[in-house]
């Protein structure tokens, strides 16, 4: 299947302002990139990367006045039934391996303040003993 997306983002900006975006679509297998657009309005120069997580980021300075992002894509993936698995059993923090434990940590993409409620009741409706 063929899926198309485009996203705007426009700022008004009051001071020079540094930024790093993660806009590009994951290459990874079960998908193909046919094609990948992406411009800032007025014109400023990005610098791309790959973070440790195999993502292609860009960073920029954004300049006074009236900006816009712009990232237009289109991507073919394999549609495949979904395997059904069953839920994995609950782990205490407390067993967890260290390299997970960063994924644990309050992140500004996740507004885990919002999440609390759901998180507790989770928890109570587990089998923790």
């Amino acid at each position: 299947m063929k899926l198309r997306g485009k996203s705007v983002f426009k700022y008004q900006i009051h001071t020079p302002t540094s930024v790093h975006m993660l806009l590009s679509p994951r290459r990874q297998e079960g998908q193909l990139v046919l094609k990948e657009d992406f411009y800032i309005t007025p014109s400023v120069v990005a610098t791309d990367y790959k973070d440790t997580f195999g993502n292609h980021c860009l960073r920029a300075i954004l300049p006074l006045g009236e900006v816009s992002i712009t990232t237009e894509i289109e991507v073919l993936v394999n549609i495949e039934e979904t395997p059904t698995h069953p839920l994995p059993s609950f782990i205490p923090v407390e067993e967890l391996p260290n390299n997970t434990l960063v994924y644990l940590l309050p992140s500004r993409y996740c507004e885990s303040d919002k999440l609390n409620n759901k998180v507790e009741g989770f928890i109570a409706g587990s089998l923790i003993s």
